[in-house]
């Protein structure tokens, strides 16, 4: 899977493709730019066509299967977009694979970055040993990447 971002004029412009993840954090919080391409988007296609329920899509073994992802070939799903972002200061963009967000939260990602500001060189590192402590999962990989 593939995430990228390019900053200019206080604009991030931003394409993914699989379910490595882009999250813009300041100080209001953290919010998740990008969608995994999992099979979880056709269950929630069918969702919102009255065909299965809300449950369904959570029992779903599948929800997390990959449909989309480099070297896939043909219906490849790319999504692309912007959002504003500041450079420098408390505002930073975290890129990211699936080994990060399956062992930490969103609220632990936030606390994890907010409590080492500071030390921003290091920042992916101590989030991937953060991670790494995480005993609840197995871990495929973890990537990490700061645009500040």
């Amino acid at each position: 899977t593939v995430v990228v971002a390019a900053l200019k004029n206080n604009v991030a412009y931003w394409a993914s493709a699989g379910d490595s993840r882009i999250y813009h954090i300041n100080s209001n919080g953290i919010q998740q730019i990008t969608r995994d391409h999992n099979f979880r988007i056709t269950l929630t296609e069918r969702y919102r066509a009255g065909q299965i329920s809300a449950e369904d899509i959570e029992k779903n073994p599948q929800k997390n299967a990959l449909i989309s992802f480099v070297g896939k070939g043909k219906n490849l799903i790319i999504d692309t977009g912007s959002f504003p972002h500041v450079s420098g200061g408390e505002e930073l963009i975290l890129l990211c694979s699936d080994g990060i967000y399956k062992a930490l939260s969103d609220n632990e990602i936030l606390y994890t970055v907010h409590s080492n500001m500071d030390r921003l060189a290091e920042l992916p590192e101590i989030l991937i040993s953060t991670a790494l402590q995480n005993k609840r999962i197995n871990h495929d990989n973890i990537t990490v990447m700061i645009i500040n």
